[in-house]
């Protein structure tokens, strides 16, 4: 997801020209954009593993950034590419509470322009936002809900090892028990006999003693 959120931003940046009022603002937005598209992509990537207070830092620094190349570009669709791309930042950085804060706040940036403009560009970025957010939060779900899946077969996976580890310990006691009750009784009468026979072996008469070896 982090890739396809950099090249949407990359996107978005090269989009940028396309929705410039004048040639004067082009240099402006490039270069704002460019901040704001280089901390989109490496930025995010170093606030993603802090605490949530550099996430929020992070996403009202992006805010600002992103308000300012969309008035410097007149409204461009690169801006709201880009706008788009810190709404699902802030899904995946800050709890879905405050990344709902972020898509309602995001509309804002159409203030300004005259009123049927504001409340018809204003609904239709809202839409979009919202759109982001829901969409993004159930990826989010999914990968969660992959993660704990793997990670309950792995379980699975152990407890089926220590089950078989069981299994065959169960069975060797089992078999410990047949030799000793079983196969060991007998050999102790084998062995009982055969010392018998060889205690009487000198003086006994040969048919009993026979008899003892033939029932060794």
């Amino acid at each position: 997801m982090q890739w396809a959120l950099a090249i949407l931003t990359i996107v978005a940046y090269l989009t940028l020209p396309l929705g410039s009022g004048s040639v004067e603002q082009l240099l402006p937005t490039l270069l704002v954009g460019l901040v704001y598209a280089a901390l989109a992509i490496f930025g995010f990537r170093f606030v993603q593993s802090r605490s949530v207070w550099w996430a929020a830092a992070y996403i009202c620094v992006q805010l600002l950034l992103g308000f300012l190349v969309f008035w410097l570009s007149d409204a461009a669709i690169g801006a709201i590419l880009l706008l788009v791309v810190l709404v699902s930042q802030s899904v995946l950085l800050l709890p879905l509470p405050a990344a709902a804060v972020v898509a309602a706040v995001i509309p804002l940036a159409h203030v300004g322009m005259q009123w049927p403009h504001v409340l018809r560009e204003g609904l239709g970025t809202l839409a979009v936002t919202t759109f982001t957010v829901v969409v993004t939060e159930l990826l989010v779900r999914e990968r969660k809900a992959r993660a704990e899946l793997a990670e309950a077969h792995d379980r699975l996976r152990g407890y089926a090892a220590q089950a078989e580890q069981l299994a065959t310990i169960q069975e060797r006691n089992r078999l410990a028990r047949d030799i000793h009750d079983g196969v060991g009784h007998h050999l102790t009468v084998v062995q009982m006999l055969l010392e018998a026979a060889r205690a009487v072996i000198r003086t006994a008469d040969p048919e009993r003693l026979d008899s003892m070896l033939a029932k060794a």
